[in-house]
């Protein structure tokens, strides 16, 4: 049988209990930008954000990044510092837990002014962008869905992700979507 009112359930307002919401986003920024200067590593792990968001990474490939001339392995590195690398998609992590993207998202504000300092682009726009896009390269980079502040920054972004997904089967979009809607930054239909 299915109640059609609250009444004929009969089971009451649960009012009185004390429930405790928890958050399905595993995802807290000022922890693990805390355990990332706690590690005193700070420059190693910008190093991998930005060899990662400007050159790129994937299935199971995360390169070497640079610094002060030290070559290093990104994947052993972040491993070393005990985050996670090569998860299964879903993978559910504790909302401190460091892994590459979470490594790229701490760092946004930092790899955003690294291209506008050095005029440098992301694989994403040298890929993906085209031309009439390039002077917007400084939010075309994973990740800059949590850095863009305007409508028309978060379309632009889309706009490279969409033609992503049309070429790979990826599904970015989905989640730029999600992004968007929780920031206030879908436009109005």
């Amino acid at each position: 049988m299915i109640f059609d009112t609250f009444q004929e359930q009969l089971l009451g307002s649960c009012a009185e209990y004390n429930v405790t919401l928890t958050s399905t986003s595993s995802y807290d920024e000022e922890k693990i930008q805390k355990k990332i200067e706690e590690s005193g590593q700070v420059g190693k792990y910008f190093a991998c954000a930005l060899q990662m968001a400007l050159v790129g990474f994937g299935n199971g490939n995360y390169g070497n990044a640079t610094l002060d001339d030290e070559i290093f392995s990104i994947a052993d590195f972040i491993s070393e510092q005990g985050g996670y690398v090569d998860n299964d998609e879903g993978t559910n992590f504790d909302e401190d837990d460091i892994t590459p993207k979470r490594v790229i998202r701490v760092f946004r504000w930092q790899i955003h002014d690294w291209i506008k300092n050095h005029d440098v682009e992301s694989f994403l726009v040298r890929k993906y962008a085209g031309r009439s896009l390039r002077k917007y390269k400084h939010f075309i980079f994973p990740m800059a869905e949590h850095l863009v502040s305007t409508i028309e920054e978060g379309q632009i972004l889309r706009s490279v992700y969409v033609k992503v997904d049309n070429m790979t089967g990826s599904h970015f979009v989905n989640r730029i979507d999600r992004v968007y809607a929780v920031r206030g930054l879908l436009p109005e239909e």
